[in-house]
């Protein structure tokens, strides 16, 4: 092991997590709304394991979303597939009235989860369409 080779990294995604986080809630916010800054710090997993989510939520909205060349529906878009796809409903279901924030429309949601049906499976669609057809009641659309 050659120490003289070691050299201190300057980069500037090296931020701490409190950077990250500060910069992934106010990516939240734009995206989604005050709201939603809001239920995400009141998860369980906030609560329980504060520090584990704080890492977690500092990279993932704080680094990997601020670096992101997608706008904020592409990224939507991604997430809803993905939770539909692992049939996570209940963190679908509040993903959709994020997804309305950042500016959906009820078809392009509807689209999503019937595109990426075809690759996990129909029932996954019709479990996805209940939860919208639900928030979609709840908003009056």
């Amino acid at each position: 092991e050659r120490k003289d080779m070691d050299v201190a990294v300057d980069a500037p995604w090296l931020a701490t997590v409190e950077e990250m986080t500060k910069r992934g809630r106010g990516l939240i916010r734009k995206a989604w709304g005050e709201k939603a800054e809001q239920e995400m710090a009141n998860t369980v997993t906030h609560e329980l394991l504060p520090g584990a989510a704080a890492i977690v939520d500092g990279y993932h909205y704080g680094e990997a979303w601020a670096r992101s060349a997608l706008t904020d529906k592409e990224r939507m878009v991604s997430i809803l597939a993905a939770l539909m796809g692992r049939g996570h409903m209940k963190q679908l279901r509040r993903q959709i009235g994020y997804a309305l924030n950042a500016g959906l429309t009820k078809r392009e949601i509807c689209e999503t989860f019937s595109q990426a049906g075809w690759y996990r499976g129909w029932p996954y669609v019709e479990d996805a369409l209940t939860e919208a057809k639900e928030v979609f009641a709840e908003r009056g659309i």
